[in-house]
């Protein structure tokens, strides 16, 4: 399983877009979300006019057991405090939660990757 909590993780990552919903959907990875990166996606889908199937992603995750989306809960918050290491607020969400649920991250952010706290995929 592949924790996926960014923007940037989804569309650049190197699965691609299609690959990623693929690889999904054949249960080859299994993917979970931050509850906030759903609106971000669409929000930058509509700005940039970024194209990606918004139905296929929700009717995935809707029906199969390889994508399941992460609340920001009291744990995650509690190792986002712990967490010096990283200082910017949302790659902060990412480690953290990615550090709870003890999953690796797809990224490519060197902040990340030079910490170690959790393994990375890139």
């Amino acid at each position: 399983m592949l924790f996926c909590g960014g923007l940037r993780m989804v569309h650049k990552s190197v699965l691609g877009p299609q690959r990623f919903l693929k690889n999904a959907k054949e249960g080859s990875v299994v993917y979970s979300y931050l509850r906030l990166l759903l609106p971000r996606l669409l929000a930058f889908s509509i700005k940039s006019g970024y194209l990606f199937d918004f139905q296929a992603l929700f009717g995935a995750i809707h029906e199969s057991d390889n994508f399941f989306i992460v609340s920001l809960d009291y744990e995650i918050l509690r190792e986002m405090v712990a967490l010096k290491e990283i200082a910017e607020l949302h790659d902060k969400i990412i480690v953290s939660t990615a550090k709870h649920l003890n999953l690796p991250i797809i990224t490519k952010d060197q902040t990340i990757r030079a910490s170690q706290i959790v393994e990375t995929i890139w």
